[in-house]
């Protein structure tokens, strides 16, 4: 997790230049955030993205199991330093999505399958 940590990071900034210019082809922005939960964290998606008054803020996407600093639906500000990953879908292919790809990896054949199944986006 630690590489795909990495390489989103590495890339964040190409990310939110995206969010920013408004491709029409575009969408379903997200990012993946870290949640105090206990000593430990919850990683959570955040969705429709904004950056207003020069803060982003997004929608936490995911119900949260372990954390009690947010809610699903909540809208939160969050730091951008603090982005753990980041996804979007352009013209069906997920773009990003590091630990997605990473988790999906790690499946058998079978679970890889289902999994494609469920989502509305191919990775390539």
């Amino acid at each position: 997790m630690k590489a795909s940590e990495k390489a989103a990071k590495a890339t964040l900034a190409q990310f939110l230049a995206v969010v920013q210019n408004h491709d029409s082809t575009a969408h379903s922005f997200a990012v993946k955030l870290p949640f105090a939960a206990g000593g430990d964290n919850e990683y959570l998606w955040l969705g429709e993205l904004s950056l207003e008054d020069g803060k982003w803020y997004g929608t936490v996407d995911n119900t949260p199991e372990y954390t009690q600093e947010v809610k699903y639906g909540e809208k939160v500000e969050f730091d951008t330093a603090r982005v753990a990953d980041w996804n979007y879908t352009k013209n069906g292919v997920l773009i990003g999505g590091y630990s997605i790809r990473l988790l999906r990896n790690r499946m058998n054949p079978e679970q890889r399958a289902e999994f494609d199944k469920s989502t509305n986006w191919t990775i390539k």
